[in-house]
C-alpha cells in the first residue's frame, strides 16, 4: 500500500504523466486483447524502466521519478549514487532490455520529456499494430 500511495499516486498529479498512462493502457489492452505476448513483454519493461524505475530531467538535473524508486529508501539510496551514470532514455533500447524484479536495479534510465514518450510509443503502437 506505501508503494502505490506514494510511488503511484502522486505523479498522476502531473498531466502529462496522466496522459501517458492513458495511453499505455489503450495501447496495452489492444496489443494484450490481440493476444502479442511479445510485445506485451516489451510493455512491461517500458513501464519497469520508466514508471517503476526512471528518472527524469527537470531544469536540467536528474529527478528520481519511479515509484519503485521512490517506496523503497534502498532503491533510493542506490539510485541516487548512480545519477551520474543513468543511461539516455531510448524506447526500443529499453523494451529490449530484461529486468529482475528481486533485486536492486543496477540500471537506471533517464527520460527528458514524458509528451515525447508518449509520441514515441504512439508511433511503436502503429508500426506494431
Amino acid at each position: 500500500m506505501f508503494h502505490d500511495t506514494f510511488g503511484h499516486i502522486p505523479p498522476l498529479m502531473n498531466l502529462d504523466f496522466a496522459s501517458f498512462m492513458h495511453r499505455f493502457g489503450e495501447v496495452g489492452t489492444a496489443i494484450a486483447n490481440d493476444g502479442r505476448d511479445f510485445q506485451v513483454t516489451q510493455l512491461q519493461r517500458l513501464y519497469w524502466f520508466f514508471v517503476e524505475f526512471g528518472f527524469i530531467r527537470e531544469d536540467g538535473e536528474a529527478k528520481l521519478f519511479g515509484a519503485g524508486i521512490m517506496s523503497s529508501y534502498g532503491e533510493t539510496s542506490h539510485a541516487w549514487a548512480l545519477r551520474n551514470k543513468l543511461k539516455v532514455f531510448n524506447l526500443e533500447e529499453v523494451m529490449s532490455t530484461p529486468f529482475r524484479a528481486d533485486v536492486i536495479q543496477h540500471e537506471y534510465y533517464i527520460l527528458d520529456s514524458i509528451p515525447e514518450l508518449e509520441s514515441n510509443l504512439n508511433h511503436w503502437f502503429e508500426r506494431t499494430y
